[in-house]
């Protein structure tokens, strides 16, 4: 079902007008048309972990994949080798969750949360740290200043002067 209010999405999960186990509520259509089954497939959490979920699918008609995890934008879905979809994409369901599209077939996903944020940060953080390394580097690194003769007469004349 599509719902592009989220109030009224909430408010029908609360008031128990939706059965989780047979309908997703979306904000907005999926990008696969799906169609509504009593045994639509089977999913094989592989590896999981805070930052990266691995699953193994099979699917016999196209339909939506729940993930309980919450939404976020920062979520990335891949297909890990030969795929029957060319994309996946990762959008809000039931509220709060994860709801991804799937067509018929077998499918082996992994979703990595790494958000754009997270990325340009450690970009700034390693050329800070290279940016130290050579100041450094440089300090430690460079040869004293030897005084010449022309400079130790200058302060000859200096000291002359007073």
């Amino acid at each position: 079902a599509v719902e592009s209010d989220r109030d009224r999405t909430l408010d029908a999960w609360a008031g128990h007008r939706v059965d989780p186990r047979r309908l997703v509520v979306l904000e907005a259509p999926p990008t696969v048309a799906t169609t509504d089954s009593d045994h639509p497939g089977a999913v094989q959490v592989v590896r999981s972990s805070n930052d990266e979920l691995e699953l193994r699918t099979d699917v016999k008609s196209p339909c939506m994949l729940l993930v309980t995890n919450p939404y976020s934008t920062g979520w990335r879905a891949d297909s890990i080798g030969p795929s029957p979809q060319n994309r996946y994409d990762i959008v809000p369901a039931d509220w709060a969750m994860q709801g991804i599209a799937l067509v018929a077939g077998s499918h082996h996903i992994l979703l990595r949360y790494l958000p754009p944020e997270f990325v340009t940060g450690s970009w700034i953080t390693g050329l800070s740290l290279l940016g130290y390394i050579v100041a450094g580097s440089a300090m430690i690194f460079r040869k004293p200043k030897r005084p010449t003769e022309s400079s130790a007469q200058e302060g000859q004349q200096a000291a002359n002067q007073e």
